[in-house]
């Protein structure tokens, strides 16, 4: 509240220092870690819990005891 006062987000507040461009949004070859199987199968499995979560019309759902919220 005291960053946000009566705005409903931060739209407004652009970033000039970062610069982000679509191909760095799927460029995996710099990450520190591989992808793994195992890290596949965990994404799909939060992201088939959360969609049918969604459905329901519940935004925020505990998954694997995280929270994820749209």
């Amino acid at each position: 509240d005291a960053v946000l006062g009566e705005k409903p987000n931060q739209k407004d507040r652009l970033r000039e220092d970062v610069s982000v461009a679509a191909g760095d949004l799927i460029a995996i070859d710099t990450l520190d870690a591989k992808p793994t199987y195992d890290g596949l199968r965990n994404a799909v499995a939060v992201g088939i819990r959360y969609i049918e979560a969604w459905l329901r019309g519940m935004g925020a759902v505990a998954i694997f005891n995280l929270m994820e919220d749209a």
